[in-house]
């Protein structure tokens, strides 16, 4: 059976290279922000789909706009998550190309705000009892530099560096919060491992 997986942790902190390494994997598929968890738990609790607070609203309006039609009251939020993100799988989206994964054991989205959300994590847990979380962590001095040059980055455009740091430590102590509780699966992935020691810290993850 097809199970959740979730990266949670803060932006720019290299999820979009840890989604393309995760896609490497024959059973395992990862989106690049569909937003799928947000649209879920607004659906099915009958409220309207507006944007996340703590992000921008592109991933939601692609995933809104070509999968509205997927969505189902009489599907559960399971159900759905995996029909839409299958789709996203076979069609291709934002410089990921289409895929087939017969085998598809482990499916998610690279949306790290989102998946850790105390706001979210019931609806989460509730109706995903058997995912697991990869908690991507880098350096916050060079996420805050990287939010800073990252042109279309138009999530921290007015903000300050000592800013863009609070954030990052909102975000972080979201994941500890978590972890104190034991409730999930976490595991801890440094941005630093993936890129200078790959193969194993990949080995470890799958």
């Amino acid at each position: 059976m097809t199970k959740a997986v979730f990266i949670v942790g803060n932006k720019r902190s290299g999820s979009t290279h840890f989604m393309h390494l995760l896609n490497l994997h024959p059973n395992i598929f990862v989106s690049n922000e569909s937003d799928i968890i947000w649209i879920l738990y607004r659906f099915h609790q009958n409220l309207e789909i507006i944007p996340y607070k703590w992000d921008t609203p592109v991933g939601m309006n692609r995933t809104l706009e070509k999968y509205t039609h997927l969505l189902s009251k009489d599907k559960t939020p399971l159900e759905n998550f995996i029909t839409l993100q299958t789709t996203i799988m076979k069609d291709g989206v934002k410089g990921q190309p289409p895929m087939q994964k017969d085998n598809l054991l482990w499916i998610g989205d690279q949306k790290p705000f989102q998946q850790i959300d105390p706001d979210l994590l019931p609806f989460i847990k509730a109706n995903f009892p058997d995912a697991k979380y990869l908690h991507l962590i880098r350096h916050p001095f060079p996420v805050v530099r990287s939010s800073k040059v990252f042109k279309a980055g138009v999530l921290w455009q007015g903000m300050t560096e000592d800013d863009i740091l609070q954030r990052w430590t909102m975000h972080e102590q979201w994941v500890d919060g978590e972890k104190s509780k034991h409730e999930v699966p976490l595991l801890d992935v440094k941005y630093e491992d993936i890129v200078e020691h790959t193969q194993p810290a990949m080995a470890k993850v799958f």
